[in-house]
């Protein structure tokens, strides 16, 4: 079953950067004029999350769908190869960022109950907990859920053709969990943070990209090709931010105009834009697919790690853009020194 080289599509990896460093400046932004549209813009940053979870839909069913068989090889080798790819790094990242909490934050946030719910991605199921330790990483868990769910999903599909309904049912099961479970539990605790930071919330962000793989796979091809989807799904991602950045900037947000933007319009807009980096030879996928993009890409999970945590403290000395540069740096240092050598040497068994 293991996966096959040819399944590795540079301008995709080019593009996990970019969506990081957008992320980055989410975080951290550089614009000090609060009233400001620069600063709402950057401020609604968070969008390119969504480039995340639709890329791990298409990428995930474009190595595994194929292989998927209800046979217990099948599933112990691929949770193998998913827990070697995220589970390593996150580890020594979380407990070094513990460490260093425990003996130097004067206010003392690190324990034994934090590092568990981080450690164990159990913290991204509950309000409450979801920002503590590496405040990022609740994402990691809405991503986990969906490896989880993804093999079953590919032998529904190819047994029964089984996808909306898929998706209807994990939009009840997240309505059961949200109703089932007790008011003084501490999981599940809004219907807003289950849409917006749940996998049963999020759960079109990665069909959306497992539908692109099955378009793709029937017809082989999209048309055209001559830049309309990349450069169409990229502007259509850009008014959808910049118009989340005006309804922000002048309080006119609603709960609805937002999910519809956020959890529908956007992951079919990123799709479209990833259909067409696939399958069309342009400017902004051959700069993706330079050298540095996809060394910088591959580290863009390291990058997603370190960007926020512990280091932000060297703000306090550094401006904006050289803390850029130096996590940069450090994610890829990372990378070629700690997370590849310990995924290949994991691999190899």
């Amino acid at each position: 079953m293991p996966p096959k080289d040819t399944t590795y599509i540079p301008p995709l990896k080019g593009l996990r950067i970019l969506a990081a460093w957008i992320i980055f400046f989410h975080h951290i932004n550089p614009v000090t004029d609060t009233y400001s549209f620069g600063y709402f813009f950057l401020k609604e940053g968070y969008l390119s999350l969504t480039i995340f979870f639709v890329l791990s839909g298409f990428i995930i069913a474009n190595r595994y769908e194929a292989a998927a068989e209800a046979k217990w090889h099948f599933f112990r080798q691929y949770f193998y190869l998913r827990f070697i790819r995220i589970y390593p790094v996150f580890w020594l990242v979380t407990t070094g960022t513990f460490l260093l909490l425990y003996f130097y934050d004067k206010k003392n946030t690190a324990n034994w109950q934090s590092y568990w719910l981080s450690i164990s991605f159990l913290k991204g199921f509950s309000d409450n907990y979801k920002f503590w330790g590496i405040s990022q990483t609740w994402s990691l868990t809405v991503e986990e859920c969906f490896y989880t769910c993804a093999p079953l999903l590919f032998i529904l599909y190819k047994r029964q053709r089984f996808f909306v309904r898929s998706l209807l049912l994990i939009y009840g099961m997240g309505m059961a969990l949200y109703v089932l479970t007790p008011s003084s539990a501490a999981w599940f605790e809004t219907p807003h943070f289950m849409l917006y930071y749940t996998f049963w919330g999020r759960a079109f962000d990665f069909f959306a990209g497992y539908g692109l793989y099955l378009w793709i796979k029937k017809h082989r091809i999209l048309l055209p090709k001559k830049g309309l989807l990349t450069y169409g799904g990229a502007a259509g991602y850009g008014l959808i931010w910049v118009a989340m950045a005006l309804m922000q900037a002048h309080k006119i947000q609603t709960e609805s105009g937002v999910l519809l933007l956020q959890n529908y319009l956007l992951p079919l807009t990123i799709s479209i834009w990833i259909g067409g980096l696939i399958h069309e030879k342009t400017l902004f996928s051959r700069w993706l697919s330079t050298h540095w993009m996809q060394q910088l890409g591959k580290a863009s999970y390291c990058f997603y790690l370190l960007h926020l945590g512990v280091l932000t403290k060297l703000i306090d000395w550094l401006d904006v853009w050289q803390y850029f540069i130096i996590i940069n740096a450090l994610a890829w240092l990372v990378y070629r020194c700690v997370e590849h050598p310990i995924h290949q040497a994991m691999k190899k068994r």
